[in-house]
């Protein structure tokens, strides 16, 4: 929470406002008195309180003529009829992982309207390497299950391969590094899903042997018709026993 305080301390400086999404009530509570404290005009808004009241408060953050530095809020508020907190503000923080990538998406699609000029920058404040990668994990987990069971989605791709593209696109979503390799597969088959019959056990580990990072896959790699290089991807089984047996 320091960290977030100071951080709209400084956009302050640079003549910018804040929207901060947490995931309960009495975190932005929390958070709010602490923004009080640092000498900032930052305001709550709950899904108890009466719409008025929001709408007063958000009102005044839409308002570039306002002096409110932040505005705090959870993810509920999204799915309610009334704030839409876009017209003075560009900048947001994601300060907790929300339990679904729904409403993360949903998060970082509030300061974006019709029209919008001003591009608009969020910061994920949640640790890498910490207990907040348990829940990411979680939510990223849940995302790439649903993917993959919406027959909706890649409609002509089957097994592991649905699984590749899945966790490409959660990936992305979530603003994660993805496999190189593997997202590479994952946007060839996004523009030639019939490709997908060519990509088996007994051929992954050769296309891979003839990619590298920086290039982009090819029919060529997928066909089998470029040589391995001594710099390729090698892939290898970490499933039995830890054992770096190649596929």
């Amino acid at each position: 929470m320091e960290r977030a305080a100071n951080a709209v301390s400084k956009l302050k400086a640079q003549g910018k406002r804040v929207l901060i999404f947490v995931k309960e009530e009495s975190t932005a509570t929390t958070l709010n008195e602490m923004m009080r404290a640092h000498g900032l005009n930052s305001h709550e808004v709950a899904t108890i309180w009466k719409r008025a009241e929001c709408g007063f408060i958000v009102c005044n953050f839409n308002d570039a003529d306002h002096p409110t530095h932040a505005v705090i809020t959870t993810f509920a508020t999204l799915k309610i009829p009334g704030p839409r907190f876009y017209g003075a503000c560009h900048r947001g923080i994601v300060l907790e992982m929300a339990d679904d990538l729904e409403d993360v998406l949903r998060a970082t699609r509030a300061l974006t309207s019709i029209g919008q000029t001003q591009q608009v920058e969020w910061t994920n404040y949640y640790v890498q390497e910490t207990l907040d990668m348990v829940q990411d994990l979680a939510v990223s987990r849940k995302a790439v299950l649903r993917l993959f069971l919406n027959p909706a989605m890649y409609p002509e791709i089957t097994g592991d391969l649905r699984g590749i593209l899945a966790f490409h696109e959660v990936a992305l979503s979530m603003g994660h590094a993805a496999s190189l390799f593997y997202s590479a597969v994952a946007k060839l088959l996004k523009e030639n899903p019939g490709a997908a019959s060519k990509f088996k056990k007994s051929t992954m580990a050769r296309i891979a042997k003839s990619w590298k990072s920086g290039q982009t896959l090819t029919m060529d790699h997928v066909n089998l018709k470029l040589p391995t290089i001594e710099d390729g991807i090698v892939l290898y089984n970490y499933v039995k026993d830890g054992y770096k047996q190649q596929l």
